[in-house]
C-alpha cells in the first residue's frame, strides 16, 4: 500500500502545475485564434464597410494571427514538459510493480526451498538427504547429524578382511570409509578362472608418477603367486631401474633392456603357441601353462606418442615395441599369459593402443588421471561420466586414494585404494617351482580379522534399498523414479545399473 501511494503521487505537483499552464495556453490560444478569425471574416461579409475600416479588421486579423502562432509555440513545449513528467511517472511506476513482483517472487522462491528442503530433512536415509540437496542446490538448509553420518558409513559393505598388513583410517576417523580392498582380490580371483570364463586377462594401469601405480601392480604379483600355490612366472621390464620393490628380481632393468624384455616375452607367445598347435594336431588338450606375469613399466615414455626416447629409444624401435604390446595383448590370454602394461596416460594418442585393443585388457586408472579420461572422448562408456566425475572429485577432494576401473568383461565401478604393505608378502611364494598341486587354481584365502575388533556383518544392500524405497513412498506418495532409484544404488554400491538391471531391481523390490 506505501509502494502504491508513492507511485500515485510522485511528481504530483509539477504535473499539476504544468498540466494547468497547459489548459490555460490552450486556452489563449483558442480565444486569439478566435479573433485572428473573426476580424477577416468580418471584412469579407460586410462589403458596405469604408476602405479605411477593412484594412484595420485585416491588420488586427493578421496581429491576432500572429499571436496565435507565438501562443501554440509556448503551448508545445509546455506539453511536452508535462508529457515527459507523465512518461517518468510511468516508468517509476513499472520499476516499483517489477520490484513489488521480484520481492513477491523471491519470498515464494524461498518459502519453496525451505518447505524442499524440510521435506528433505524428514528422509531416513542420509544418502538420501545428500541427493536431493545436490539435486535441488539446498546447501546450507538441509542437515546430517554426525550421528547419523557415522550409522551410512558403518553400514557400507566391508566384506572382506585386511591382507596389506595396514591400519585403517577408520580407527582414527569412525566417520570416514574404509578403504576396502575386495575390488583387488576380485580381479585376481576371476582372472585366474579357467580361460573360457575369466572377467580379467590383461592389466593396463594408469596413473601420475609417485601415485602407487607400481606398487598396486606388486600387490598383483604378490596375490596371482599366492592364488596360484606359487606357481607363476614373472618377467620384468623396468626402464628407469628404480627402487620399485616388485617382491621379485627385475629381469630387464633400464631403457636399453626394453627390446630384449619384450623379445623375451614374444620367445615364450611363440614357443607356447607352438606348442598348443602341436597338441592339437595329435588330437591332445592344451597344454597346461604355468602363468606367466608380463610386467613392463614406463610404457608412456618408452612408446613416446610413437617418436621413441631420447637417443636411446628410436622412433621405429617405438613402433616395433608396440607390435609386441599389441601381439601380447591379443594372442597371449590363450596361452595363460598376462601383460601389465603401466604408464601415465591411458589416451590412445599417448600410448599408441586403439579401444578396440585396450578392450583386452581391464584399465585401472589412478587419482587425477581418472578425471582426465573422464573427460576425454577415449572414455568407452559416456553415459557414466558424470557420476563417476561426482564420486571421484568428491574423493580427491577428501584425499582419498580412489580408482576407476573398467573390465575386460562386466561393469565399470568407482573404488577406493587401500595403503598397501608389501612387507605382508613372503617374496618366496613367487617362485616358477612352487609346491602347490599342479592345474589347480585356488582362491585367495582371506585372514582371519584381528580380535581386537569385532566382525561386523556384511549388511544385506537389498533390504537398505526397499526400506528406503517403501520410505520414498510413504512420505511423498510415490515411488523413486528410473534416475533416482539408479542413483541411490550407485552411491549404495559404487555400481551402475543398466536399464534392464534397473527393471530387474524394481521388479525385486515390488515382489519381495
Amino acid at each position: 500500500m506505501i509502494q502504491a501511494k508513492e507511485r500515485s503521487t510522485v511528481f504530483q505537483s509539477d504535473i499539476s502545475t504544468l498540466q494547468l499552464q497547459v489548459f490555460q495556453k490552450r486556452l489563449m490560444q483558442a480565444g486569439i485564434t478566435l479573433c485572428a478569425v473573426s476580424f477577416p471574416l468580418a471584412a469579407a461579409i460586410t462589403p458596405n464597410q469604408s476602405l479605411d475600416a477593412k484594412f484595420w479588421e485585416l491588420g488586427l486579423g493578421s496581429l491576432f494571427g500572429g499571436a496565435s502562432a507565438y501562443v501554440a509555440k509556448a503551448r508545445e513545449d509546455l506539453e511536452n514538459r508535462y508529457k515527459a513528467y507523465l512518461k517518468l511517472r510511468k516508468d517509476h511506476e513499472k520499476g516499483s510493480i517489477k520490484q513489488e513482483f521480484g520481492f513477491h517472487t523471491a519470498t515464494q522462491l524461498m518459502r519453496g526451498e525451505l518447505n524442499l528442503a524440510g521435506a528433505v530433512n524428514s528422509l531416513a536415509i542420509p544418502t538420501a538427504r545428500l541427493r536431493y540437496a545436490d539435486k535441488f542446490q539446498l546447501q546450507g538448509l538441509v542437515t546430517l547429524p554426525a550421528t547419523e553420518v557415522a550409522e551410512v558409513e558403518d553400514n557400507k559393505p566391508q566384506w572382506l578382511n585386511n591382507p596389506f598388513g595396514y591400519t585403517p583410517a577408520s580407527q582414527s576417523k569412525p566417520s570416514e570409509m574404509v578403504a576396502t580392498h575386495d575390488w583387488i582380490l576380485n580381479i585376481v580371483n576371476e582372472a585366474i578362472a579357467p580361460y573360457d570364463k575369466r572377467n580379467h586377462q590383461h592389466l593396463i594401469v594408469n596413473a601420475p608418477t609417485q601415485q602407487g601405480k607400481s606398487t598396486l601392480v606388486a600387490c598383483f604379483i604378490g596375490l596371482f603367486a599366492k592364488a596360484l600355490n606359487g606357481k607363476v612366472t614373472t618377467l620384468i621390464i623396468d626402464p628407469k631401474h628404480s627402487d620399485t620393490n616388485w617382491l621379485v628380481p627385475v629381469d630387464y632393468a633400464g631403457f636399453d633392456r626394453v627390446a630384449d624384455g619384450l623379445k623375451a616375452a614374444i620367445s615364450i607367445l611363440d614357443d607356447r603357441k607352438k606348442q598348443a598347435q602341436k597338441a592339437q594336431k595329435k588330437g591332445q588338450p592344451k597344454p597346461d601353462f604355468e602363468r606367466v606375469l608380463i610386467i613392463l613399466d614406463e610404457w608412456n615414455i618408452v612408446f613416446g606418442q610413437g617418436k621413441g626416447y631420447a637417443d636411446i629409444i628410436s622412433k621405429d624401435m617405438a613402433e616395433g615395441f608396440l607390435a609386441d604390446v599389441q601381439r601380447l595383448l591379443a594372442e597371449s590370454a590363450f596361452v595363460n599369459m598376462t601383460l601389465f602394461l603401466i604408464g601415465q596416460s591411458p589416451l590412445s594418442a599417448d600410448n599408441g593402443l586403439s579401444r578396440p585393443m585396450m578392450e583386452n585388457a581391464t584399465r585401472i586408472t589412478l587419482a587425477k588421471t581418472a578425471i582426465r579420461w573422464l573427460n576425454d572422448k577415449d572414455f568407452p562408456n559416456p553415459e557414466l561420466k558424470a557420476p563417476f566425475k561426482k564420486q571421484i572429485n568428491a574423493w580427491i577432494k577428501e584425499k582419498r586414494r580412489c580408482a576407476l576401473i573398467v573390465p575386460m568383461i562386466g561393469e565399470p565401478h568407482c573404488e577406493l585404494v587401500p595403503q598397501i604393505n608389501l612387507d605382508a608378502f613372503d617374496e618366496s611364494i613367487v617362485t616358477s617351482e612352487g609346491e602347490g598341486e599342479k592345474g589347480t587354481k585356488p582362491q585367495i584365502e582371506e585372514p582371519k580379522q584381528p580380535t581386537s575388533e569385532p566382525t561386523k556383518p556384511r549388511p544385506n544392500l537389498f533390504e537398505v534399498i526397499t526400506g528406503w524405497y517403501f520410505g520414498v513412498f510413504e512420505q511423498f506418495g510415490h515411488y523413486p523414479n528410473d534416475e533416482t532409484l539408479r542413483q541411490a544404488w550407485f552411491e549404495l554400491t559404487k555400481q551402475v545399473l543398466s536399464d534392464n538391471a534397473l527393471a530387474d531391481l524394481r521388479n525385486r523390490i515390488h515382489s519381495n
